[in-house]
């Protein structure tokens, strides 16, 4: 019986060394990478070793294209991550709707401020203090003259809806509009108010799909989520040949920081960093050509010779 029960212990163990082989080669695999090369890098939480996941916030959907995404260690080495999209949607607050001008006084026009453009589809969700009311709502964007022809027809319309309530025992449901991927960080809401006063509107917000990176830390190794770099195509890491056992697996959640328009230590693009040093130089041979023209503080011999008083070669008369 014991020797049966060491057999099964061994053999337990020969099936999952392999497993386990597998895991380390995967995490621990990671190409070249040039840090340089993406607008945004983050910071991630340094948490203890084994498996990790980031929530991706609205700052990261905005501004990446998902495929461009990349983990990186300090010194330009990918770690593999799994993307995955979440069941629920996570919201952020907006700004108070902003009342404009320019339409019919049976309409109330409202300015709509997003915090970033290039935000995913997402839901428009915004509530009101009235019980008794109906109202016909239309959500539009605007569009600059830079767009397209399209702009010359003014704002598209990207949802219309009614929005009613007939139990004045009853707070009015929240209303909600579908929006799709957007350019600009701008809508305009416009509510037809009929011959009524114009809706009381509060708690304007946003509905984001969720996603989450899941990866392994070794609980030392400073790591860095990078992106802005739409032209890249997704990664393809062996790791993904675990997603469904990763995804079933329990996991620290880590954090990002702000975002940082560079990769580097500096904190500044590389480009900045060009201009400012070569006016640094300009100026600093400005300053020596200055000095060598004029030794001991006086004038170039030019400007001392325009400045003295003219003469003439004749002398002066006699009376002879």
């Amino acid at each position: 019986m014991r020797g049966h029960t060491i057999a099964i212990a061994l053999g337990t163990l020969l099936v999952a060394r392999p497993v386990l082989a597998q895991d380390s080669s995967a995490r621990d695999a990671g190409a070249a990478i040039d840090r340089g090369e993406f607008r945004y890098a983050r910071p991630i939480t340094l948490g203890e070793r084994g498996l990790a996941t980031i929530t991706l916030d609205a700052a990261a959907l905005a501004h990446s294209s998902l495929n461009d995404l990349r983990i990186a260690t300090a010194n330009g080495r990918q770690v593999p991550y799994v993307l995955e999209r979440l069941d629920t949607s996570f919201s952020i607050a907006l700004p108070a709707p902003e009342l404009a001008t320019g339409e019919p006084a049976t309409s109330s026009v409202y300015r709509v401020r997003l915090p970033y453009s290039g935000l995913p589809a997402s839901r428009f969700v915004i509530h009101t203090t009235a019980r008794v009311f109906t109202r016909l709502v239309r959500l539009e964007m605007p569009l600059s003259s830079d767009d397209d022809a399209r702009a010359r027809n003014g704002p598209i319309v990207l949802a219309m809806t009614s929005w009613r309530n007939d139990d004045p025992e009853q707070a009015a449901p929240a209303l909600t509009m579908d929006v799709p991927p957007l350019r600009g960080a701008e809508l305009r809401l416009i509510v037809d108010e009929g011959d009524n006063a114009p809706l009381p509107l509060r708690d304007a917000s946003l509905l984001l799909p969720s996603y989450r990176l899941r990866f392994y830390e070794d609980g030392h190794t400073p790591l860095t989520l990078l992106y802005g770099r739409p032209e890249l195509g997704a990664p393809q890491y062996d790791l993904a040949l675990l997603a469904s056992r990763l995804r079933g697996a329990a996991a620290q959640e880590t954090a990002m920081g702000p975002e940082k328009n560079a990769a580097h230590v500096t904190g500044v693009t590389p480009t900045i960093v060009f201009w400012c040093a070569l006016g640094v130089a300009v100026l600093a041979l400005v300053v020596l050509i200055a000095r060598l023209l004029r030794p001991n503080g006086s004038p170039p011999a030019a400007l001392a010779a325009s400045n003295t008083t003219p003469t003439t070669s004749a002398t002066p008369a006699t009376g002879e």
